[in-house]
């Protein structure tokens, strides 16, 4: 950081070290408020943009002042940085970048709600949408990216999407099984936050979108601590499931649930998912 400072100057990169440490939700907020350009991406240190990706999202912003942010799409990488072509397939279909063009969209909200396609790492922000949301909402935990798009569709921003992928996402060794937990309360908490801020600015259809969601998302939470061996947990955070309202719970995760509470293995559970 030191040779970046010299070389670009010490007024042009600025390095902060906190101790202690803020965690990943924290961090990100004030590297957002710290920056001052009218512009604003974020870039985690195991991921990578390719050398058009601030161009290309720049001049898009520039010629659509309408849209608060651009995004991209992005490769998937190893631990050694090869490129996965056919994961990075898999996660554009998943996610519902695959069947996006390049264009303007208006509809920012419902497509978080139904497939989360705008990935933070890969996104050119106005800092002024950020700063109208409180640069990141203060729920989140391990998931702030998703809760900031939330509350940007909540405000009802258009943005610009580039069908490129101008990014490298990287994903590690056991990165989500590690993280199971503290991944599945950070979006529950997130969804409970952002009912509790923007609820009232949702229309019915979305607020049912919502609703479900979080009851597949406490699920979820459940399933995490059954593989954890804790039933305790499962079964009382399975209780709140019906908090934001009535609803259908998925059938096929409660049975992955059933199973893990009678003691059934995980490879187990793998195997008969595989031969259904």
């Amino acid at each position: 950081m030191e040779w970046f400072r010299n070389k670009l100057g010490r007024d042009k990169v600025i390095y902060v070290r906190n101790n202690p440490p803020r965690l990943q939700l924290e961090n990100r907020r004030q590297a957002f408020k710290m920056a001052s350009g009218e512009f604003v991406a974020m870039l985690d240190d195991d991921d990578e943009w390719e050398p058009e990706f601030l161009e290309q999202t720049y001049q898009a912003l520039v010629r659509h002042p309408e849209c608060a942010f651009c995004s991209t799409d992005h490769w998937i990488m190893d631990s050694e940085s090869c490129i996965l072509p056919l994961e990075s397939e898999k996660a554009a279909h998943a996610f519902g970048r695959l069947s996006m063009t390049s264009g303007v969209y208006t509809d920012v909200l419902d497509r978080v709600l139904d497939l989360q396609p705008f990935s933070l790492h890969t996104t050119l922000f106005r800092r002024t949408v950020l700063e109208s949301v409180g640069f990141i909402p203060p729920y989140g935990g391990t998931v702030p990216d998703f809760g900031l798009f939330l509350a940007i569709g909540a405000k009802r921003a258009n943005a610009y999407y580039v069908a490129r992928r101008l990014g490298r996402y990287r994903i590690h060794q056991g990165q989500q099984t590690a993280k199971r937990l503290e991944n599945a309360k950070s979006k529950v908490d997130c969804i409970k936050g952002f009912v509790h801020e923007y609820g009232h600015c949702l229309s019915k259809r979305q607020y049912l979108k919502v609703r479900r969601m979080y009851r597949l998302s406490v699920v979820e939470l459940a399933v995490a601590y059954g593989h954890m061996g804790d039933r305790a947990s499962a079964f009382k955070t399975l209780a709140r499931c019906f908090e934001l309202g009535p609803g259908i719970l998925p059938i096929s995760r409660l049975f992955v649930l059933a199973l893990l509470a009678m003691g059934v293995t995980k490879d187990s559970i793998r195997s008969l998912v595989a031969r259904d």
